[in-house]
């Protein structure tokens, strides 16, 4: 079984993230692009998408 490339671990971060559902999973993918530049992104940045407050911005830069 190969390893996952950076695209698929930043999609399983993402999902596993606390407090980050598939609406706002939706939301960061469609502002970013995709997971990767979700993880890339400032906690300025991140609390532009409707939903994300201080708080879920901190678990999401956690988790990268």
């Amino acid at each position: 079984m190969g390893e996952l490339d950076d695209a698929a671990r930043a999609e399983i971060l993402l999902a596993l993230t606390p407090d980050v559902g598939p609406v706002l999973r939706s939301r960061l993918v469609e502002r970013f692009g995709d997971a990767a530049s979700v993880f890339a992104a400032t906690d300025a940045e991140l609390q532009f998408v409707p939903g994300i407050g201080p708080k879920i911005a901190r678990r999401i830069l956690a988790a990268r």
